[in-house]
């Protein structure tokens, strides 16, 4: 097309060139006009040849140009009678299979991005020049980066030189390496890292893969701790016990002092009794077979039976203990479980308060469900600790504790309950003057 127009134009220009050489040169009138006439016909006619002729080629360039800009859906339009049509014909089926091959490569990039993003671990991949090329959202998320990591230099973006050190080794030598980081500001975080060459990558050289397994880490901490906590607290009576008995066989304790060596015997082996049931009780709240025995309870039946029991401690100790519980107000639970929840609070308020206060246990519908309330007028717990008592073996006073004959495992069962209830238990308390527990049971 573009090729017929500008012949055109040259052939106009060519005849208007003849015009005025002829108008100079004195030329006859007639051969004149009879020349002009065979011009115009004459480019006319090369027109209408030339014309069909270009349209081919300018539709094979306009196709060939817009590939080149990406837009494979673009097509030469060449008739089939036309020179060009194998040519046209050959560029539309490589565009159509281009087009085929970039939507499979997009479809399989959004696969891997949509697969990269529900990984639980976060993925990095590098350059050759140590430039992070790619990183999930999962990376972003566990080290708390700001902007996106993609574009900057690894050793900016992380400073531990464990991992630094680790990762030139891959970016240079190749092969692979394993390194934990562990941090402990802002937040306590530990990171196991894995650091790889991909096979028959171009543009990625080192692939990093971060698992965080923070909680796994406290997990094995808490085990380890619960079972130094758990040897040291039976350790203790049972060093009593053995200590009376050797002396009991070498028969140097008087008559007279023997009943009190029984006595502190029989003290130290309920201590291990009280301990070992906890532990049991823990380890069956914690069981995935454990379900509650659910039914509908007056709460006012299951306060006095806790109550009942503990009164005779607190007579000894001439406190008053009041019960504040409507009559009908009922809740939907497991009455063993929930008994025993209130026997840890009420028994640690009475342990707690001093002779001659007060000790209340009173209950209130509120938001559908139950709140039950333990507050006693003891001498409280210093707000460092709030966060630390629904923890094992956990004391803040532990030499008192073990007076009272505390396992440190009574606070952790009233959670567990709760928690098991789909409840939750709260604390408030000031040094001084008192605590209050509120052991909160949803309807």
């Amino acid at each position: 097309m573009r090729f017929a127009f500008r012949f055109s134009i040259l052939f106009l220009f060519l005849f208007a060139l003849f015009l005025l050489v002829g108008v100079a040169a004195g030329a006859p009138p007639s051969g004149f006009f009879l020349l002009s006439l065979f011009f115009l016909f004459a480019g006319g006619f090369g027109y209408w040849l030339l014309r069909p002729r270009s349209a081919p080629a300018e539709s094979l360039t306009a196709a060939v140009r817009e590939m080149k800009r990406g837009d494979f859906s673009a097509r030469a339009a060449v008739p089939a009678e036309d020179t060009l049509a194998p040519l046209g014909q050959a560029l539309n089926e490589m565009a159509e299979e281009l087009q085929k091959t970039l939507a499979a490569l997009q479809e399989q990039k959004r696969v891997q991005d949509t697969t990269l993003e529900t990984l639980s671990e976060a993925v990095l991949a590098a350059d050759a020049e140590g430039k992070i090329i790619f990183a999930n959202s999962v990376l972003t998320s566990i080290f708390d980066l700001e902007g996106g990591p993609v574009g900057q230099p690894f050793h900016l973006v992380f400073r531990q030189p464990a991992l630094l050190s680790a990762f030139e080794k891959v970016l240079q030598d190749g092969g692979s390496e394993s390194v934990q980081i562990k941090e402990t500001f802002p937040t306590h975080r530990v990171v196991n890292v894995y650091l790889t060459v991909p096979e028959k990558a171009r543009t990625v050289r080192v692939v990093a893969v971060f698992t965080d397994v923070t909680q796994s880490y406290r997990l094995e901490q808490v085990r380890k701790d619960f079972v130094a906590n758990a040897s040291h607290e039976l350790r203790t009576p049972l060093a009593v016990i053995k200590g009376y008995v050797e002396t009991l066989e070498d028969g140097l304790i008087a008559p007279l002092e023997r009943k009190k060596v029984f006595a502190t015997l029989n003290q130290n082996i309920q201590r291990m009794g009280d301990l070992i049931e906890d532990l049991l009780h823990l380890s069956k709240l914690e069981s995935p077979e454990f379900t509650l025995k659910r039914e509908k309870l007056l709460v006012l039946d299951v306060v006095q039976t806790v109550v009942s029991s503990l009164k005779p401690q607190a007579v000894t100790k001439r406190q008053l203990l009041a019960v504040e519980v409507p009559p009908q107000l009922s809740l939907v639970g497991d009455r063993v479980e929930l008994e025993v929840a209130l026997k840890n609070l009420l028994e640690n308020a009475i342990h707690y308060t001093g002779p001659g206060g007060r000790v209340t246990l009173s209950a209130r519908s509120q938001n559908g469900g139950v709140e039950i309330t333990v507050v006693d007028s003891g001498i409280g717990i210093p707000s460092q600790d709030l966060g630390r008592i629904f923890e094992r073996f956990y004391r803040v006073d532990r030499s008192r504790s073990r007076e009272e004959g505390g396992t440190g495992l009574g606070l952790s069962i009233v959670k567990h309950i709760a928690e098991a209830h789909g409840g939750r238990v709260e604390v408030e308390s000031e040094v001084g003057k008192g605590s209050k527990f509120t052991l909160v049971i949803p309807g």
